[in-house]
């Protein structure tokens, strides 16, 4: 279960970066500087959130960890 949960976050992670790629090649240099700092924000956003869910878990963590992480970026990549 755990090694399904971490492929399915590389892949969903892989998509994301291939997504933000192109949305950034919308924009010029400031807006895409913002764009990235926003991604970054989105980034640290999602681990702390996925963590602190994750904090009573046990050994079910391995799983619920990495499925949190890939359903906010599945989500991410639909809003970008």
């Amino acid at each position: 279960m755990a090694a399904c949960a971490a492929s399915r976050l590389a892949t969903s992670e892989r998509l994301l970066k291939n997504v933000f790629a192109e949305v950034e090649g919308f924009y010029e240099d400031v807006p895409r500087r913002a764009l990235q700092e926003s991604q970054d924000k989105w980034l640290a956003y999602r681990d702390s959130y996925c963590d602190v869910l994750a904090l009573n878990d046990g050994t079910i963590r391995a799983v619920n960890v990495p499925n949190c992480k890939a359903q906010l970026t599945e989500q991410r990549i639909e809003t970008l």
